[in-house]
């Protein structure tokens, strides 16, 4: 099984059909509509974005991480990461 599956595996099925369906605009506002607390979440989805490695991937960790679970330590470290990941794929064009 590809990590990414095992990954995928971990989510609850509402946003995996997301991730499926390229929804990434919502899935920062399922996070906040919903409440979501579980940092693990994002950890999951953190690193899925680093097995994917596309911008849209890297820029969606990052706003959860920066609007979202801005409260937990090394937060901002977090996203800053995974901007700065997609400023590398995009070659800062």
């Amino acid at each position: 099984m590809k990590s990414v599956n095992i990954l995928l595996n971990l989510l609850p099925t509402e946003l995996k059909n997301m991730l499926e369906n390229k929804d990434m605009e919502n899935i920062l506002t399922y996070f906040m509509s919903n409440e979501i607390s579980d940092e693990k979440l994002v950890s999951y989805l953190s690193n899925l974005a680093n097995q994917i490695n596309t911008i849209e991937y890297h820029e969606m960790v990052a706003s959860i991480y920066h609007f979202h679970f801005n409260y937990i330590d090394n937060a901002y470290d977090l996203a800053y990461y995974h901007y700065w990941q997609s400023l590398e794929i995009s070659q800062f064009n």
